[in-house]
């Protein structure tokens, strides 16, 4: 049983910090556009 409830957690946090790098791409993304002035976003 903790084992099975160890994996789920483990699951649970994994797709967080996927979210979190996306967030933080994205993050940087925006500032390269402001530095090159405009919305010419490579397409990902």
């Amino acid at each position: 049983m903790q084992t099975i409830l160890v994996r789920r957690c483990r699951m649970k946090t994994r797709p967080k910090k996927a979210g979190q790098q996306k967030k933080t791409e994205s993050k940087a993304i925006d500032s390269l556009d402001k530095k090159l002035g405009g919305p010419n976003r490579p397409s990902t």
